[in-house]
């Protein structure tokens, strides 16, 4: 009997030590850890996601500026092919607007000074959002004789 309980005792033993060392080896994460691990993704994440509006926007916006631009440069394009006599002023329209949300107004004025000068105004308005944007495109046209 003694011997078996010296049996016991030492198995005991060993399997105190066993578990020990897997204790000691043991890999894995707790609750706590995963929880907090995924409450700082989550806050990564959302911080994320609410650039894309702004990023929308500006996208946006940069085309619609675009848009602008090209509008109003080919109405400066086709004032300098008419010449400088035939030069004039235009009420504001939106002829030539595909998107049919920008209009455009065309002011010719004389330069002081210069007989043979003229300042072409094309002023481009818009709306977004509720607001009015406006921007205006200059250029001269000359009467000159080669």
């Amino acid at each position: 009997m003694n011997k078996i309980l010296r049996n016991t005792k030492h198995e005991t033993h060993l399997f105190a030590e066993v578990l020990a060392k897997t204790e000691a080896t043991k890999h894995g994460f707790t609750l706590i850890e995963i929880i907090t691990a995924l409450a700082i993704m989550t806050i990564g994440l959302l911080s994320i996601l609410a650039l894309f509006p702004v990023g929308f926007h500006a996208s946006k916006r940069a085309a619609d500026f675009t848009k602008v631009t090209l509008f109003a440069q080919g109405k400066l394009e086709e004032i300098k092919m008419e010449g400088f006599d035939n030069a004039e002023n235009e009420a504001v329209s939106d002829e030539g607007n595909t998107d049919g949300i920008f209009s455009r107004e065309v002011t010719v004025s004389s330069v002081s000074g210069y007989d043979n000068l003229k300042e072409v105004t094309v002023k481009v308005s818009w709306s977004e959002r509720g607001q009015t944007h406006e921007q205006e495109f200059k250029t001269y046209i000359a009467d000159y004789a080669p």
